[in-house]
C-alpha cells in the first residue's frame, strides 16, 4: 500500500512538474495562465481526495472523524478505496491528457500564428526589399534615360549650331559675292564715267583747238579793257583781256589813270574785285604819270558815302587812302 500511495504522490510531482514546465513554454499568454490554474486546482484536489482514501487503509490509523468500528472495517474499506483511488487516478489522467492536448493545440496554435506572423513580416520585408530594387533600378533606368537624353539633345543641338554656322557662311559667301559683284559694277562705272569725262574733255579740249584754229582769238588793246570796263562792263570779256594780255590792267593812259581808278570812279564793285584778284592790281596806285595824284580809295572817297560797298572793300583789304600832291608847274594831278 506504501507503494501504491508513493506512486501516487510521484506521479502527482511529476503533473506538477510538467505543468511548470508547460506554464514556461507557455509564459506570457493569458489563456495559458487561466489553464495552468485550473489544472494545479485539479492536481492537489485529487491528491486530497487520494490522501483521505489511502491514508486510512493502515491498520490503526484515522484520518478526520474516525471512531473504533473503522478498524473492523479496514479490509473491506480498502479494497473499495483501492478501485476508487484508480478510478480517480485514471480520471484525472485523463483530464490532465485532455488538458495537455488543449496546451499542446494551443500551442500549436500559437506556433502557427507566430509562424504566419513570422511569414508575414518576412514576406513584407521581402516585398519591402523587392520594392526598394525595383526603385533602385527604375532609378537606374531613369538616370540612364535621362543621360541617354541629354546627349541626344546635346548632339541635336550641336548638329543645329553646325547647320546654322554653315547656313551663316554660305550667307556670308553670298553677302560677300553680292559686295564683291556690286564693288566691280561701281569700278566699272567710275571707270566708264572716268573714261567718259575724260573723252568729254579731250573732246572739249580739242574743240577748243579746233575753234582757235578757225577763229583765232583777238589781240586786245587798252582800248578793249577801258571799253569792257566803262561802258559794256562785260565781266566775260574783261577776264578774257586780263588772261590775254595782264599788263594791261597796269597800263597808265595819257592821264596817268590804270584800270583800277576808272572802275573806283565807275563804282562797279565787281569789277574791282576782278581787277584786284584776278589781275592784280595795286590796290593804292595814285594818279598822275608821276604818281603824285590822290589813290584809289581816295578817289572813291572823293565821288563815294562811306558808307558804299565799295569803300567799305577798299577798306577790308587794306587801302590806303592818298591825297594828291602839288607838281612842279603847280597843278594837282587828280
Amino acid at each position: 500500500m506504501k507503494t501504491l500511495v508513493k506512486d501516487k504522490l510521484d506521479k502527482t510531482k511529476d503533473m506538477a512538474t510538467e505543468k511548470k514546465v508547460m506554464q514556461k513554454e507557455v509564459k506570457g499568454t493569458g489563456s495559458g495562465k487561466a489553464v495552468w490554474k485550473w489544472v494545479a486546482f485539479f492536481a492537489l484536489l485529487g491528491t486530497l481526495i487520494l490522501a483521505i482514501q489511502l491514508i486510512p487503509m493502515r491498520k490503526g490509523s484515522c484520518f478526520l472523524f474516525c471512531d473504533g468500528n473503522e478498524h473492523e472495517k479496514d479490509d473491506s474499506r480498502s479494497s473499495q478505496s483501492h478501485g476508487e483511488a484508480a478510478a480517480q487516478v485514471k480520471s484525472a489522467a485523463e483530464k490532465l491528457a485532455q488538458v495537455k492536448d488543449a496546451e499542446a493545440a494551443a500551442q500549436v496554435k500559437s506556433a502557427a500564428e507566430k509562424l504566419a506572423q513570422v511569414k508575414d513580416a518576412e514576406a513584407a520585408a521581402q516585398v519591402k526589399a523587392a520594392k526598394e530594387k525595383l526603385a533602385q533600378v527604375k532609378d537606374t533606368e531613369a538616370a540612364a534615360q535621362v543621360k541617354a537624353a541629354k546627349e541626344k539633345l546635346a548632339q541635336v543641338k550641336d548638329a543645329e549650331a553646325a547647320a546654322q554656322v554653315k547656313a551663316a557662311k554660305e550667307k556670308l559667301a553670298q553677302v560677300k559675292d553680292a559686295e564683291a559683284a556690286a564693288q566691280v559694277k561701281a569700278a566699272k562705272e567710275k571707270l566708264a564715267q572716268v573714261k567718259d569725262a575724260e573723252a568729254a574733255a579731250q573732246v572739249k579740249a580739242a574743240e577748243e583747238k579746233l575753234a582757235q584754229v578757225k577763229d583765232p582769238a583777238p589781240v586786245y588793246v587798252l582800248g578793249d579793257l577801258r571799253d569792257a570796263i566803262l561802258f559794256k562792263k562785260d565781266i566775260v570779256k574783261l577776264k578774257d583781256i586780263i588772261q590775254q594780255n595782264p599788263s594791261l590792267v597796269h597800263h597808265r593812259d595819257a592821264h596817268g589813270w590804270e584800270a583800277i581808278h576808272e572802275a573806283v570812279r565807275d563804282g562797279n564793285l565787281d569789277i574791282v574785285k576782278i581787277l584786284l584778284n584776278e589781275g592784280g592790281a595795286n590796290i593804292d596806285a595814285r594818279v598822275g604819270s608821276t604818281g603824285q595824284g590822290g589813290s584809289a580809295l581816295w578817289l572813291a572817297k572823293k565821288n563815294r558815302d562811306a558808307s558804299h560797298p565799295l569803300i567799305v572793300y577798299l577798306l577790308e583789304r587794306g587801302a590806303q587812302s592818298i591825297a594828291p600832291t602839288q607838281t612842279t608847274n603847280k597843278k594837282v594831278e587828280l
